[in-house]
């Protein structure tokens, strides 16, 4: 298994950086973790082939998490994708989609490949297939509508995927308390993909060095972190005293082989 960073900034795009995506690779078989722009870009870029991703996963409907998922459709139209796709969005994001893509020539009736729009629901599977399993976790990140009631409005989420027999974790955008992100790691993990905007570096590394963790690589990352941008390694030493496994931050271009 590879993880290939197409995108690592956080919600704004920034020098060097693109919005966050994540190749996750298994054989000739892609699954995206966010659709960030330019995805599509970044994909051909990395010498990754459009037409090989099986599946998109979307944690929440943030631009900078899903803005990318136009492009990537038209490319996979243009350059005579045949194969099915499967795009997994938020539950109350698919009315609008099937919708408006039709609305931007990308309907699934003109793609000339099978599109299948899958709703995220919490604690449930969203993709499934011979290579890659993928369960759900609501989480706080988008904690209210416009009422102020929980369940009021669009939701976030972290996901439990498996794939080569190891564990892999994505937070998505984190929450808002650790709690939701402690209850996905109660099982030794092989790999998180952590945010690192979101919350204090320190607190979320002392928290984290709780749980068995093979690989971390930490990625949507925000650059008021960082006394100096272009400089990990005091970050990396500070997380390194509380996580016992590989400590990694994402540059766009990476790549992590687990």
């Amino acid at each position: 298994m590879e993880i290939i960073v197409l995108g690592s900034a956080h919600g704004r795009p920034l020098l060097g950086r693109f919005n966050t995506s994540l190749a996750l690779v298994t054989g000739d078989d892609i699954v995206l973790l966010d659709c960030g722009e330019p995805c599509a870009a970044r994909l051909i870029q990395e010498g990754l082939d459009p037409r090989q991703v099986r599946a998109a996963l979307v944690s929440h409907m943030h631009a900078d998490h899903a803005a990318g998922m136009f492009m990537l459709l038209q490319e996979m139209w243009l350059s005579g994708r045949t194969t099915p796709f499967a795009l997994a969005v938020p539950e109350e994001a698919v009315a609008p989609l099937t919708t408006f893509l039709p609305a931007i020539h990308l309907g699934p009736d003109g793609l000339g490949f099978p599109l299948t729009l899958l709703p995220i629901r919490p604690q449930s599977t969203v993709y499934s297939d011979e290579r890659f399993g993928v369960i759900a976790q609501r989480n706080s990140h988008l904690a209210e509508g416009p009422s102020g009631e929980p369940d009021d409005g669009p939701h976030s989420f972290s996901c439990e995927i498996a794939v080569e027999g190891k564990r892999v974790v994505w937070t998505g955008d984190l929450p808002r308390t650790f709690d939701e992100l402690g209850d996905l790691l109660q099982t030794p993990t092989d790999l998180l993909l952590c945010e690192l905007t979101h919350m204090a570096p320190e607190a979320l590394f002392e928290f984290l060095g709780q749980y068995q963790i093979g690989t971390v690589l930490f990625h949507h990352v925000y650059e008021g972190h960082f006394a100096d941008f272009t400089d990990f390694g005091p970050m990396l030493a500070l997380a390194r005293r509380f996580l016992k496994g590989d400590v990694h931050i994402a540059r766009d271009g990476d790549r992590l082989r687990v």
